[in-house]
């Protein structure tokens, strides 16, 4: 029986007629795929419909309105490529099969009509002319605020959600299996897959490699041991593979790789070309990610939105992709925009502890109270009260929500107290004490405000803010000696500090992107 998954099937627009797309999906010796993924997208809808094939590797959508589909088969991170099926108002019936890990031309259609296969849902116009030294250029306000951004797109490019964290027991029963069947292809490469997600690289090469030998024709294995090798810096062994996935055909496993070793070799403007190829062969969520990720990386903020909004219509229940969109919106300044999309991305995978330090560090980061955050930090706290970064995310949470600075005495003494408690949790917590001798200040106690800042520094000699801040409470107690000798520790810790933030940008390559009109620009 074939089932569907989507809730709000893409055909539901008015129709003005009805119609079907239908075929089998297939291997590259014409074997038929049971329980394989068929996804089908409108070309201008913002959501796809998904198919399971039946024992027979059939699939069907019904109901279809006259227009242009894209569709693409997946089964075990074996991808077909975009194929484009046009419904006219004389058509009823379309078949279209669908190849796993092999490149097709639509029936009926051209190698020209694959090419466009992506060009649905208004697919990013723009190309990567080369690249540029760092700039500022950006819509934040000050520096702080983009080193905050700066900080929240390296955490949520390395951001993977998962529902299950795998345990020591499925890594010995995934052991158990390789070494009770060493000539199992599927054991090896089950075991080197697990390895590969966790990032045990060494280990995934080991076991994918003995994959490899007992099933060398396999490209996804092959590819996957490639990225292994390149994870562990074996960058010769990776471009060998590559050259080998290469010399079998033009897909998108060796794109991607090609890609991830340009980026290695410090050609991010290869790197970028490789990945967009890759999604225009398989517009998988994977794909869609580096491309998307390597824009981000490289300053091309608005080009990277593009991506993600795209491949948000295409997975709008990936966690991932709305977490990186976030990230982007945030890195443009949207700061409501990114909190929306941080927010979804959380209600996914509620039980989830990263999500929500993504959205404590953006409400803090940016400029006004952000919407939806609140009502997710405060289920955080309610998830795990023994969390100390929960209660200081809500606290700084309330402090916003209640005047910031200016916050009226019973808004600063509910903070003081949330922060007290996230203090108790963790003494450690410099940023807990810090802030405590901020509220202080904002009260004008400037005792316990030196208190609170000495503390902080005992716990970070690095925190710069807390030795401004206790300069300045020091000035307001008539302590000038000792209020001098603080902030000539901030002004030396904040030049180091300085000068690190633009060695590492100096290290990072900023696009030139060419718009559609043709103007060379650097990313703004």
């Amino acid at each position: 029986m074939l089932t569907a998954v989507s809730c709000l099937p893409l055909y539901a627009a008015q129709k003005d007629h009805e119609a079907q797309i239908y075929g089998r999906v297939k291997n590259s010796r014409g074997e038929a795929i049971a329980s394989a993924t068929v996804r089908l997208q409108a070309r201008g809808a913002a959501h796809a419909d998904e198919r399971t094939t039946d024992v027979q590797g059939d699939y069907q959508f019904a109901g279809m309105a006259s227009g242009t589909y894209v569709l693409v088969a997946e089964k075990g991170g074996r991808h077909s490529n975009a194929v484009t099926v046009t419904l006219s108002s004389e058509s009823t019936r379309q078949r279209a099969d669908l190849v796993l890990d092999e490149q097709t031309d639509s029936p009926g259609g051209t190698k020209a009509d694959n090419a466009q296969a992506m060009e649905f849902n208004d697919t990013p116009q723009f190309k990567i002319a080369g690249v540029t030294d760092w700039t500022a250029a950006g819509g934040h306000g000050s520096d702080v605020t983009l080193r905050a951004s700066e900080a929240i797109t390296r955490q949520a490019l390395a951001y993977k959600a998962s529902e299950s964290v795998a345990s020591d027991a499925d890594e010995e029963k995934l052991r158990a299996a390789a070494e009770k069947s060493p000539h199992s292809f599927e054991a090896q490469q089950k075991l080197g897959q697990f390895y590969l997600h966790l990032e045990k690289f060494a280990q995934a090469v080991d076991a994918l490699k003995a994959a490899y030998r007992l099933r060398p024709e396999d490209r996804s294995n092959e590819a996957q041991l490639a990225r292994a090798c390149l994870r562990v810096g074996d960058v010769d062994a990776a471009k060998g593979h590559l050259d080998h996935l290469i010399a079998e055909g033009d897909h998108a496993d060796a794109h991607r790789l090609a890609g991830e070793i340009a980026e290695k070799q410090g050609d991010p403007v290869r790197a970028v070309a490789e990945f967009q190829k890759a999604v225009e062969l398989d517009p998988s969520e994977e794909n869609y990610f580096a491309w998307g990720s390597e824009l981000l990386v490289h300053r091309a903020v608005w080009q990277a939105k593009s991506v993600f909004e795209q491949a948000v219509g295409m997975y709008p229940h990936s966690a991932q992709m709305l977490t990186a969109l976030g990230a982007t919106l945030f890195a443009g300044a949207l700061y409501d925009d990114a909190a929306y999309k941080l927010c979804s991305a959380s209600d996914l995978n509620p039980k989830d502890s990263e999500s929500y330090e993504l959205l404590g560090k953006i409400e803090i980061a940016s400029p006004n109270p952000l919407p939806c955050v609140r009502e997710r930090l405060d289920r955080y706290v309610k998830m795990h009260p023994a969390s100390a970064m929960a209660n200081y995310y809500i606290a700084m949470a309330t402090w916003k929500s209640g005047g910031g600075p200016a916050a009226k005495e019973q808004t600063l003494l509910q903070v003081k107290a949330q922060l007290e408690h996230a203090s108790t949790l963790d003494s450690a917590c410099a940023e807990c004490w810090l802030q405590l001798g901020n509220v202080a200040s904002a009260r004008r106690h400037y005792t316990e405000a030196v208190e609170d800042y000495q503390k902080a520094i005992a716990r970070d000699t690095q925190l710069s803010e807390a030795h401004y801040r206790l300069g300045v409470a020091y000035d307001r107690l008539g302590r000038r000696d000792e209020a001098r000798a603080q902030f000539a520790l901030h002004d030396e810790l904040a030049k180091q500090s300085a000068a690190e933030v633009q060695q590492q940008r100096l290290q990072i390559k900023q696009f030139i992107v060419e718009l559609p009109n043709n103007t060379n620009q650097p990313q703004r």
